[in-house]
């Protein structure tokens, strides 16, 4: 009996034996291909020769650059030096740029990676890939072939495989999710991708003429605005903030600006701040703005923009070196504006301006002027010098706070309020050298002077009241 049982084990064996024999050859080679892979799980399939893996390849959408991880058990290294991928099955292996070892055993990226090589997949005519059979998800089917010499001998030998793909989405040729900053040779479809700022045919590449904004530059020539600026094309005047490249530029847009360079000569208004671009600064971090003296242009003009900083600029050579008309609550500091042919700072109708420690020297008329009934503006720490006309001038402007101001050396008068300039307050401002008067009232009232210093006696005060102690150097 127990002989009878052995017997027919051995004929289930026999009879099905080849059959689970040839269920775990199958299953082996899908795994081996990728199918039953987990680095298949895209639906990438790779037929690759005895000895050799394509370990790991991909197909990007745009462009059908390849990736490619290839891995060899030959035992011995080869160097590849040649590739390809087409769906005409007689193209020949293109030339790498990086030759790449291959240990035995082990796998490298021999296209994209870290290679530094770029190939990409072609259509049957040898052509890259455009259109649908570009674009993300389609299916990509073709031949990939690697051309390798054995080191030691150096003999030389080509393999192919073939592969079946879904084209993916802008991959790093560093490996890995790229968007927004894929490498050159990268897939993409849009330039927002690309850390060159520039895609073109489905690819991240360099541009070097015509380069639109945002793209990499070296110099203004490749660019279409005109304008290269820290490394990248951009517009002369941005928007929103940034550098501003050139003149004139309007601020219509609420942001911090700065200077990309040193600006001008220019015979017009270099920037204009318009009342959408209110609450803006403009820092120029001390580069210079350059007129050439032409009437009515300004090195900066805030009209109507209320709440604009202005700081740190250097400008000469305008009408008014800085021009706020009918705008408030702004700051203008730490700026010099010198030889303008009229004022170095000019605030019309405006209130609740600060403007402070500036240095206004040699400007044709003054140093800074209030007009057109400004009111409420605190004038303080300025030092103007040698300014043809008046130091600092009120015309008519009333209700202003003059503090701490230095003035010297002024063909006209220092501190001059004219035309019901009235209820200003004038507190410890310095007056030197060769001023007219140092504090002069025309057809103005009720000024409040203290703790202000004079040049000479018959200097302090002219025509002020209540006129005040002048028989001192200090015009109170």
């Amino acid at each position: 009996m127990a002989r009878l049982r052995a017997q027919a084990a051995m004929e289930l064996m026999m009879n099905y034996g080849w059959a689970i024999l040839v269920i775990v050859i199958v299953l082996a080679a899908l795994f081996y291909i990728g199918v039953l892979n987990p680095k298949g799980a895209s639906g990438n399939a790779y037929a690759s020769p005895p000895g050799f893996s394509f370990y790991g390849a991909k197909v990007l959408n745009g462009s059908g650059r390849l990736d490619l991880d290839f891995g060899q058990a030959i035992g011995k290294s080869i160097v590849v030096t040649s590739a390809s991928c087409s769906q005409n099955v007689s193209a020949t292996p293109q030339s790498l740029t990086n030759s790449v070892t291959v240990p035995p055993g082990e796998h490298r990226w021999t296209v994209g990676g870290d290679s530094g090589n770029i190939a990409y997949c072609t259509d049957a005519s040898g052509s890259n890939l455009t259109g649908t059979a570009a674009q993300s998800g389609e299916r990509y089917k073709g031949t990939v072939c690697v051309a390798y010499t054995e080191a030691g001998t150096g003999t030389t030998h080509t393999v192919c495989g073939d592969m079946t793909a879904r084209l993916e989405p802008g991959v790093n040729v560093s490996g890995g999710g790229c968007s927004p900053n894929c490498n050159t040779g990268s897939g993409c479809s849009s330039a927002s991708q690309c850390s060159t700022g520039y895609c073109t045919n489905g690819t991240c590449q360099v541009c070097t003429s015509s380069c639109p904004d945002g793209a990499v530059c070296t110099n203004n020539t490749q660019c279409q605005s005109g304008f290269c600026g820290s490394g990248r094309c951009v517009q002369p005047c941005p928007s929103g903030g940034g550098a501003i490249l050139a003149c004139p530029c309007t601020i219509s847009t609420v942001g911090s600006y700065t200077l990309g360079g040193n600006l001008g000569p220019y015979a017009s208004t270099c920037i204009t701040v318009t009342a959408a671009g209110g609450g803006s600064t403009l820092d120029c971090g001390g580069k210079s703005i350059t007129g050439t003296g032409v009437s009515s242009t300004y090195g900066v003009y805030l009209n109507a923009a209320n709440g604009v900083t202005v700081k740190n600029c250097v400008i000469s050579t305008f009408n008014n070196g800085i021009n706020s008309a009918s705008s408030s609550n702004g700051v203008i500091t730490g700026n010099t504006a010198n030889s303008n042919t009229n004022n170095g700072i000019a605030v019309s109708g405006g209130s609740t301006n600060t403007v402070s420690g500036n240095t206004v020297n040699s400007n044709s008329n003054c140093g800074i002027a209030f007009s057109s009934s400004s009111s409420g503006n605190h004038v303080l720490n300025n030092n103007a010098n040698g300014n043809t006309g008046r130091g600092i001038l009120l015309y008519p402007s009333s209700s202003n706070d003059i503090t701490g101001n230095i003035i010297t050396n002024t063909g006209g008068n220092a501190i001059e309020m004219q035309s019901n300039s009235n209820n200003n307050v004038l507190t410890s401002n310095t007056m030197s050298g060769s001023n007219t008067w140092d504090i002069y009232c025309s057809g103005s009232s009720n000024n409040a002077r203290s703790l202000n210093t004079c040049s000479t006696s018959n200097k302090a005060c002219n025509g002020c009241a209540p006129p005040g102690t002048c028989t001192t150097t200090v015009c109170n």
